[in-house]
């Protein structure tokens, strides 16, 4: 079983400079001009988003936003087998972008018949870490070109 670092993870798609354009999504959302009000287009528009905006988070245009999801799926018409996967919704990139398989992040899928007993213990390490992260940031080197 492998679990991916989502701080590895989120660390290599600022490295890159393409990538961190892409992610400038949130950024230019939340200064765009004349937002239309009483109007929800979109995840950035919502109350949940604004309060945690509003308690001082995403203060540099290079803080990404991402959701936390977990799913079951099964790989026989029997069902036979669940796996249960935790994954990641980057929400920083495009709306059009964003739900693309290309784009999705599958931190980890852990294999049974039912959902794994030890799905706590992994979503507790995702979570500490996601915790950490909101709380301390992190320093992501990048080569000037």
């Amino acid at each position: 079983m492998k679990m991916m670092s989502l701080g590895d993870i989120v660390s290599r798609l600022l490295a890159n400079l393409d990538t961190r354009a892409e992610l400038k999504c949130r950024h230019e959302y939340d200064n765009r001009e004349n937002p239309e009000p009483n109007v929800i287009a979109d995840f950035f528009d919502g109350e949940e988003y604004k309060a945690f905006k509003n308690n001082d988070n995403f203060q540099s245009e290079n803080d990404v936003a991402i959701a936390l999801f977990n799913d079951g799926f099964v790989t026989t018409k029997r069902g036979g087998r669940l796996f249960t996967m935790i994954h990641v919704i980057v929400i920083s990139y495009d709306p059009q972008k964003r739900y693309k398989n290309e784009y999705l992040i599958q931190l980890c899928i852990l294999p049974g018949k039912k959902k794994p007993a030890s799905f706590a213990s992994y979503l507790s390490v995702i979570l500490a870490e996601m915790h950490y992260l909101s709380t301390y940031g992190m320093v992501v080197s990048t080569q000037q070109v």
